[in-house]
């Protein structure tokens, strides 16, 4: 047994013990045989190749790698992004700054857009470029800093961009030819891929290239629509909508008159006999008093409501027996909150005199019509009737003092609070302008934007927009800060005042306008109709029954007024009594019927219906005149 186990110990033995037997003689061994070492080194080289390659690796990283990473440039571009888009315009206002980090590698950087080099100026920590003038397209700004070594390549960057300095393509759809007061609108367009659209301010869904806005009612005055592209340009449209709007016949009744039994008897009379059809209420009158039953915070801190009638129901009377209602605003003529504005320091909302006082003119002291706050005031009141249920609002002294403007002081640019500005002297465009000028234009703005604003915050409900208007604004708008044209565009209809009495002697022509009443309406009316004509407002004209002085007015110098109203196209007017006690035999008896809006229906595309804007208190009175 045991000498089969040594057989085979021996078998499984390494084939060099047989040699080393032979070679030692069955000797005992003294020490390494050179086979021994051999064997050694053969089995212990892998290893050591391992280590090696190891500790090869390690050297490289400390060496190459780690420098590398700690090393390199950074380079950061701020004034454009990657994949912006931008105008030419821009391209030569924007800062654009490149900064390279070390500041060595920065200085001998390489600047290129589309391979061409860049002019760059140092501007000690980073370069500004100097903006190349570029063509429109995509273009590419390249930058490489410029350090360069074996343990440093240079850092690179590139940023795509494209210029774009044409505006986006804009088309709108031609409304239909008339719209009635009250049938839904829609505005119809089509724009290029990319762009956004605004209607009024609002933005609106485009979907593949087009756009469509509802309306529950039309619009009041011009629908802007504003396209805008990714770089910033921006078309700009403006669509007026031809109305169908009712022949209005009708007569001014204040406050107290309604409250007076035997007048208001009177006027009812003459609707039911079709002499009528519209009846204008005062809402606010010439002294900034509020008539109605005003529920508005600003009218309870000026104290300035009268309560002398509640709008609804007088709404609701007049409504059953289909007669059309208008509100009266007297807006900018308003001794009430100038009073108020002094006396709690609040001159900008204030037209002053050179002496520090209010400006005094021949119809009163007025508010200023470049306040925010004054605006609001009257748009809130505005808003407040036509959620009451009246038809029309119709705005009245949207004008200036009357009077040298050299000798009035405005707070301009101002939203609420600031200091009174002087009036000159101006600069435009880096000379020296007419500072009586621009003056005069920017008031003209101010009431058109004064109008906008009314026209947007009754946007939704049935509630149009109408604006009286001095008899001598159509010859001399500067006079009274009204022009015409402008003005009709962003309300349904204008209203000139073409009392008789009021036009000087010698006015178009005529020695005694007031011994002329058929000539000088149809003389004036003729160049109100001129500048309205591209607007598509229409035009209610007041004629006078009452008499002044020596003229006594009656049945046929009246009836004299509507045959030139009528003479000239025009079929609606309405009349002015400071009494209201009107000569009813001289009004026609075709006045047509009058549809009422209906209030309880939901808006047609789920819009909300705005809201009265809530500000702190301003008033406001006047009566319109032509001078």
């Amino acid at each position: 047994m045991k000498s089969r186990l040594r057989a085979q110990r021996s078998r499984l033995a390494h084939p060099d013990d047989a040699l080393r037997r032979l070679a030692r003689g069955n000797r005992p061994p003294i020490g390494p045989s050179p086979y021994d070492l051999t064997r050694r080194k053969s089995e212990g080289r892998g290893p050591y190749w391992a280590v090696g390659a190891f500790a090869l690796a390690v050297f490289l990283v400390a060496v190459l790698v780690i420098p590398l990473s700690a090393d390199r440039d950074v380079i950061t571009i701020t004034g454009i992004s990657d994949r912006a888009f931008i105008t030419k315009e821009q391209l030569q206002k924007n800062q654009v700054e490149i900064r390279i980090t070390p500041v060595a590698s920065m200085r001998k950087a390489t600047l290129r857009i589309d391979g061409t080099p860049l002019r760059v100026l140092e501007q000690g920590t980073y370069l500004r470029w100097l903006a190349p003038k570029l063509q429109d397209g995509e273009h590419v700004l390249h930058i490489e800093s410029g350090e360069r070594s074996l343990w440093r390549p240079p850092a690179s960057k590139a940023i795509r961009f494209t210029v774009d300095s044409l505006p986006p393509a804009l088309d709108i759809a031609r409304p239909p030819a008339a719209l009635s007061l009250y049938d839904p609108y829609v505005l119809k367009g089509t724009v290029e891929a990319g762009a956004t659209v605004m209607i009024d301010g609002r933005p609106v869904t485009v979907k593949a290239g087009k756009f469509a806005q509802e309306f529950r009612f039309p619009p009041i005055g011009q629908v802007d629509v504003v396209a805008s592209d990714q770089a910033g340009n921006r078309t700009v449209a403006s669509q007026s909508r031809e109305i169908a709007y009712p022949v209005i016949r009708g007569l001014h009744v204040s406050a107290s008159a309604w409250g007076t039994p035997g007048l208001k008897a009177a006027v009812l009379q003459m609707a039911a006999a079709n002499r009528i059809n519209t009846v204008e209420l005062d809402l606010k009158d010439e002294d900034g008093v509020v008539l109605y039953d005003s529920a508005l915070a600003q009218v309870a801190a000026l104290r300035s409501g009268a309560n002398i009638y509640d709008l609804r129901d007088a709404v609701a009377e007049l409504h059953a027996r289909g007669i059309r209602v208008i509100g009266r605003v007297v807006v900018f003529r308003d001794p009430l909150l100038v009073r108020d504005a002094l006396a709690s320091s609040r001159v900008e909302e204030v037209v002053m005199g050179a002496d520090g006082g209010a400006y005094q003119s021949p119809e009163g002291v007025f508010a200023n019509p470049f306040s925010n706050r004054v605006q609001d005031y009257n748009v809130a009141i505005a808003r407040e009737a036509a959620d009451a249920g009246v038809d029309d609002i119709l705005f009245d002294y949207v004008s200036r003092p009357m009077g040298p403007t050299a000798d009035m002081r405005f707070a301009r640019g101002v939203a609420s609070n600031g200091p009174v500005a002087s009036n000159g002297p101006v600069t435009a465009n880096g000379a020296v302008a007419d500072a009586g000028a621009l003056l005069n234009e920017a008031i003209d703005q101010a009431m058109v934007d004064f109008l906008r604003k009314a026209a947007k915050t009754l946007t939704g409900t049935p509630t149009r927009l109408g604006v009286s208007v001095a008899g001598v604004a159509a010859r001399d708008p500067k006079s009274v800060g009204q022009n015409v044209a402008k003005m009709a565009s962003v309300v349904d209809y204008v209203a000139p005042i073409l009392f008789p009495s009021r036009f000087r002697a010698g006015a178009y022509g005529i020695g005694t306008p007031s011994l002329n009443p058929s000539t000088i309406v149809e003389r004036a009316l003729t160049q109100f109709m001129e500048q309205v004509s591209q607007s598509g407002a229409v035009l209610v004209p007041w004629l006078q029954d009452f008499s002044v002085g020596p003229f006594v007015y009656g049945q046929r110098e009246l009836r004299a007024q509507v045959s030139a109203v009528r003479s000239l196209g025009i079929e609606s007017f309405l009349v002015w009594d400071p009494k209201a006690s009107y000569t009813a035999s001289a009004f026609p008896t075709d006045a047509p019927a009058m549809e009422i809006a209906d209030r309880t229906a939901p808006p047609a595309d789920g819009s909300p219906t705005p809201t009265a804007a809530t500000v702190v208190p301003g008033t406001d009175a006047g009566r319109a005149t032509a001078t």
